[in-house]
């Protein structure tokens, strides 16, 4: 279900992706 969802937010918006991947990547480091 949550997978559907990160499907559905990649779809509608590229960037938006992106964003959320690197604020992701950033909270790693």
């Amino acid at each position: 279900m949550y997978i559907s969802i990160f499907i559905k937010v990649y779809k509608n918006n590229y960037n938006l992706y992106y964003f959320y991947i690197y604020k992701f990547i950033n909270n790693i480091l």
